[in-house]
């Protein structure tokens, strides 16, 4: 008979086996239908004539209402493989399909090797989930170790030299250098990649070509599974704003966006940066007013490239995504107003908003932006370091006011309730 329930520790249901055919038992009933994310815990126990009974250990599967299927699984036993294409660099020493892997080796080649093996286009688009695995397998070594790297492109053309695409670095665990053994990759996420026509390509490099200088690499078992994308709509970003839009060194930079779900809601937003092309290890919670939400990246000096991606999750923790990059500016003769000179306030604001100039300095030009950029309020020419802006005429939401003087300027988000 089989046991099963909920826990391991506790198999209250019984079914009876019954003998279908020769020795195979099956059950009689089955376990009744469960709910999506459900594990089933279960045990077999089986009696004997004498009668000795015999019990197996506890198993279990998951019960999914999208379970993870197989989007590509080659392991290169027919040559060549259906789709993947080799491209070389450099060398006359190539990928090739051999013995139910592809395999490479710069030894004895007429100079270093650079090559590229390139899986087929993925259609990521279709799929939530998705892991990638391999095998690797080396013998020899080479001053370059790992000399392959995994890497992934949305731009690849399909065909021809792959250098003049854009490529990001995949992490992979790689066999160790001339260990002859085969080592399994680890499990590779694939989730936050997005596009209709992605390409998986390993780009083997040796330093030589003899020995030193040249190892010998394996590629097998190459399987990415995911699941179905759901019929749910992704979270709207859209009406970004940067502000300041050309920020100098000593600028933080607020970043705002539009963000609504027409299917559901918005569980979560942020603001992933960092200072290369394709890398966010840095992470800012946005907060909102509505279906408005800001954030704030830290100034950056003179000459910085800062590359920023919009995360939108919604209520079934599907994501949408919008990257971009700022460079951040000389300065232009303006400085920044210090915090303690200069005042604006209450902040929310409900009908007046105050601003004061310390040192007796006049205020100069102010400014008002809404969310998307537009101007809706300019006054100039004060002979004051104090003035108010009467806000009875604006909408609720948030907005952007600037002050400039001859040589001060200063931008800060501010909220009409």
């Amino acid at each position: 008979e089989l046991h099963w329930g909920y826990s391991s520790g506790s198999l209250s249901n019984t079914i009876t086996l019954i003998n279908s055919s020769g020795s195979i038992y099956t059950t009689s009933t089955s376990i009744p239908m469960q709910t999506d994310g459900t594990t089933i815990y279960f045990e077999i126990e089986a009696t004997d004539d004498e009668p000795e009974t015999m019990t197996t250990s506890v198993q279990n599967f998951n019960v999914s209402d999208n379970p993870s299927i197989t989007i590509i699984n080659e392991d290169f036993s027919s040559c060549p493989a259906t789709g993947w294409i080799t491209y070389s660099n450099a060398s006359s020493e190539n990928w090739s399909c051999t013995d139910g892997s592809m395999e490479v080796n710069a030894y004895g080649g007429d100079v270093a090797c650079n090559d590229w093996l390139i899986s087929p286009a993925i259609n990521l688009d279709s799929y939530s989930d998705e892991i990638l695995t391999f095998t690797s397998w080396t013998r020899f070594s080479d001053t370059y170790n790992p000399p392959i790297e995994l890497k992934y492109s949305t731009n690849y053309s399909g065909s021809g030299d792959p250098s003049g695409s854009d490529w990001t670095n995949l992490s992979a665990i790689w066999s160790p250098q001339d260990s002859q053994t085969t080592t399994s990759s680890g499990n590779i996420d694939l989730s936050s990649i997005h596009g209709g026509s992605v390409y998986i390509a390993a780009q083997y490099t040796s330093s030589g070509t003899g020995a030193g200088s040249s190892a010998w690499w394996k590629l097998d078992d190459f399987l990415i599974t995911g699941k179905n994308a759901s019929d749910n709509k992704l979270p709207l970003i859209s009406d970004i704003v940067i502000s300041p839009e050309n920020p100098l060194g000593t600028d933080n930079v607020t970043i705002s966006a539009t963000i609504t779900d027409t299917d559901g809601s918005i569980s979560s937003a942020n603001i992933k940066w960092g200072t290369a092309a394709d890398s966010y290890p840095n992470t800012i919670s946005m907060s909102n007013s509505g279906d408005n939400f800001t954030g704030e990246i830290p100034a950056h000096s003179v000459g910085t490239s800062v590359y920023y991606s919009i995360e939108a999750a919604d209520n079934e923790m599907e994501k949408n995504y919008y990257n971009n990059n700022y460079t951040v500016s000389e300065s232009t003769g303006f400085r920044n107003f210090s915090n303690d000179k200069l005042k604006i306030y209450p902040n929310p604001a409900k009908e007046v908003l105050y601003i004061e100039l310390s040192n007796n300095e006049n205020i100069g030009t102010i400014k008002l932006f809404n969310i998307v950029g537009e101007k809706l309020y300019k006054a100039s020419g004060f002979n004051s370091s104090e003035t108010s802006i009467d806000l009875n005429s604006f909408n609720k939401g948030i907005y952007f006011i600037q002050i400039e003087n001859e040589n001060e300027s200063f931008v800060k988000k501010i909220i009409i309730e």
